[in-house]
């Protein structure tokens, strides 16, 4: 095919995570390699989280981690920095791609900050219109969709008694799209995330990553990717959604999109 043509092609992007069985593979692969690595004294020490759970030993056993184990703590790690992640920006770009004005903003901010560089750490505080696109990505499609706490004691809020034995479920897909605290909630607006109008919302309202001294560790790392991903692709590129598309939102601990995101890219 001739390259001119080729280069007017769309490219056409579906997000999917793998399957368990091939996921397991890649993990458990991984878990053997290092455990051969630490045993046969191979190269310099990793200094990283999988490393750290080899060294870890059961004070009362003094037994090492099982590999079942070791698969179960990195699950949750993937599981909470990378797949909530992923499906957030997914719908991000779904958005972008619906909604022009927005996709130009976002390009032409990307052009000003990055210019013809690569993105650098203290560039971050000048993506402001893109913080905000990515605020309310996370607003209108929290990645987690609720969170469950149980009190430390017994309560009474409003009449209702909860007890310290209670598990209490709180709705944030809920929170985040009540029109008592939103004005049109469905509607995807990154101006609810101007400085003036954050300082005017109640506190707790907004609960993408949780709130209190439970709040997400990973909050501000995972603002970070999404920063830097969302920049550098709208900076070349600009999305469509494919004609007659219709995303079907599968309820789950995250908020995921039956059978992923199509997006026609078209290089700018």
């Amino acid at each position: 095919m001739p390259k001119t043509l080729y280069s007017k092609l769309p490219i056409i992007v579906y997000c999917y995570l793998p399957t368990t069985q091939a996921y397991d593979r890649i993990i458990y692969a991984m878990i053997n390699k290092r455990r051969r690595y630490k045993k046969e004294n191979i190269g310099p020490p990793h200094d990283d989280l999988l490393d750290m759970l080899l060294d870890d030993v059961d004070e009362e056993t003094q037994t090492e981690m099982t590999d079942k184990q070791l698969r179960d703590d990195i699950t949750t790690m993937f599981m909470a920095g990378h797949d909530t992640t992923a499906q957030t920006l997914s719908w991000i770009c779904y958005e972008i791609a619906k909604n022009k004005e927005i996709s130009n903003n976002l390009h032409q901010e990307a052009k000003d900050v990055l210019q013809d560089a690569s993105l650098k750490l203290e560039d971050l505080s000048k993506l402001d219109y893109t913080n905000k696109v990515i605020k309310e990505g996370i607003r209108r499609y929290p990645s987690i969709s609720a969170i469950q706490r149980r009190p430390i004691d017994d309560d009474v809020f409003k009449g209702i008694t909860f007890k310290k034995s209670n598990h209490l479920l709180i709705n944030i897909y809920g929170m985040h799209h009540n029109p008592s605290y939103w004005e049109t909630p469905e509607l995807f607006d990154p101006e609810r995330f101007t400085a003036e109008a954050e300082q005017k919302r109640p506190p707790f309202v907004y609960l993408p990553f949780g709130g209190g001294p439970r709040r997400c560790i990973g909050s501000n790392f995972a603002i970070m990717v999404m920063q830097v991903v969302v920049s550098s692709v709208l900076k070349n590129f600009e999305f469509e959604v494919p004609k007659g598309y219709q995303p079907v939102i599968v309820p789950n601990i995250t908020i995921k999109p039956k059978d992923g995101i199509p997006l026609i890219m078209h290089k700018r």
